[in-house]
């Protein structure tokens, strides 16, 4: 596993209870998404968190815990912190963090990721 995925959740578990429902095992797609980049998944970069403290992702986009976790990650060190952040619209609308920092926003991605974040490594250390 990436050691940066493990220091990030290692970080975030410091605050928060996450729910981690995929890192690789249970993911739909294999090395290459139907558009030909690699999936994080398949090489342990990337986890899906699902809840923080016990509060879903889906219909709660907006609530106190999932800011504030967005705004935890934000503030990780850049070298631990993912570089493919990827949420509900909401979510990253309420958040405002601009793509520089990992916040990828656009209707592909936020689509699929309407019930978790997926917190990803496009970059091979």
């Amino acid at each position: 596993m990436d050691s940066r995925l493990v220091e990030c959740l290692q970080c975030l578990a410091d605050d928060f209870t996450l729910g981690i429902s995929t890192i690789k095992t249970g993911h739909p797609m294999g090395a290459f998404s139907p558009g030909g980049k690699e999936n994080d998944h398949f090489f342990y970069r990337a986890a899906d968190v699902d809840t923080v403290n016990a509060i879903p992702l889906l219909d709660n986009p907006r609530l106190d815990e999932w800011i504030r976790l967005g705004r935890s990650i934000a503030a990780l060190p850049p070298a631990i912190r993912p570089d493919r952040i990827y949420g509900p619209t909401e979510w990253h609308a309420a958040l405002g963090i601009a793509p520089e920092f990992g916040f990828i926003s656009d209707p592909f991605h936020d689509a699929i990721h309407i019930d978790h974040l997926h917190l990803g490594y496009a970059r091979i250390t």
